[in-house]
């Protein structure tokens, strides 16, 4: 079953008790943002390893078997458990097919994916069985991004110059999640009551912060840790959040996870770069980080940030957690040691 727009706020709240869901779209923060609104409706969250199981396309592949044996089992908390698939191609289907083709059972099944067409089987599956739902997250245009942008100025009573509302479109791009975290800045900057020039959206979209974020990446997924660690100093001393920079982190790694499955489909580096709105200046640099990694090892790194950014919400010392966690994943240890 194909989802409009307009349906998917009530489906995200109540889903049913056995929802086969397909997140799909090219709208990377809107796909994690609609999947954790669903998981919010299906289990407690943060979820432990009982309630929320993830799999692999690559282990359901090479073991089909798994993916049944998820859909079956059973959570010792009572909670009936939810599987997660991330970054599904059209190669899942088949398997995915037959799990839709037997007895229904509690537990649900969630999937993402990146931008299908309107041709891929995966899409389709979801599309026209009436057991499963399949709803798209379109990335926003320029006229959706300044609806956004002025309806939360109207909500926190913000006034705003047109021209600072230009400047905010330019910037943002199309990515929600993005959208939603500089407008969560922005808003608490400006403060209830508060007005919105140009200058001061050049000033709270630029700097150095959003540069140190790009640094921050690119040592990470280099693999630099001494680069790592003096950039964390600084991000931290201006006061960012590590839950945040685990955010951005995790963004960048669902971009590099576009990069290397479109390159996986043969398409030319000029092509790669217009699709995925890489800016001029980090080209050379993307293109070098995605031909470091495959599907398979990218999927463990968002993984693995997902369950940090939980942790570093349950912590008293997150930044320390931030610096051990993000250093343990670069060198495959369990210390600071290598990168002191």
């Amino acid at each position: 079953m194909k989802l409009t727009a307009r349906q998917v706020p009530d489906f995200l709240a109540s889903p049913g008790k056995t929802p086969f869901t397909l997140i799909y779209g090219a709208d990377e923060g809107k796909n994690r943002e609609t999947r954790n609104r669903l998981l919010k409706s299906l289990i407690r969250l943060p979820a432990d390893s009982m309630s929320l199981i993830h799999l692999r396309q690559e282990e359901i592949i090479s073991e089909p078997s798994r993916l049944f044996e998820a859909l079956s089992s059973l959570s010792l908390i009572g909670e009936a458990p939810v599987t997660l698939i991330e970054h599904a191609t059209d190669k899942l289907t088949k398997y995915l097919k037959e799990a839709l083709a037997t007895p229904p059972c509690a537990n649900a099944l969630i999937v993402t994916a990146g931008e299908l067409p309107a041709r891929s089987s995966l899409r389709l599956l979801f599309e026209k069985d009436k057991r499963a739902t399949a709803l798209a997250c379109y990335r926003d245009d320029d006229k959706e991004i300044r609806r956004k942008i002025a309806e939360r100025f109207r909500q926190e009573k913000i006034a705003y110059d047109r021209s600072g509302i230009d400047w905010l479109v330019a910037e943002f791009g199309n990515d929600s999640a993005v959208t939603q975290s500089e407008m969560e800045k922005i808003c608490l900057y400006l403060g209830e009551g508060g007005k919105l020039t140009l200058d001061d959206a050049k000033l709270l979209t630029g700097g150095n912060t959003a540069d140190y974020f790009d640094e921050l990446c690119t040592a990470f997924y280099l693999k630099k840790c001494e680069s790592f660690l003096a950039i964390c100093e600084k991000l931290f001393l201006t006061g960012e959040n590590p839950v945040v920079a685990s955010r951005a982190l995790a963004r960048h790694g669902e971009s590099l996870m576009q990069g290397v499955i479109l390159k996986s489909q043969g398409i030319s580096d000029e092509a790669l770069i217009k699709k995925l709105r890489i800016f001029w200046k980090q080209e050379k640099m993307f293109l070098k980080k995605i031909s470091l990694y495959d599907p398979q090892k990218l999927s463990s790194l968002l993984g693995d940030m997902l369950a940090l950014e939980m942790k570093l919400k349950r912590t008293s010392s997150p930044s320390l957690v931030f610096y051990q966690q993000c250093l343990s994943l670069m060198t495959d240890k369990t210390s600071l040691q290598a990168c002191v």
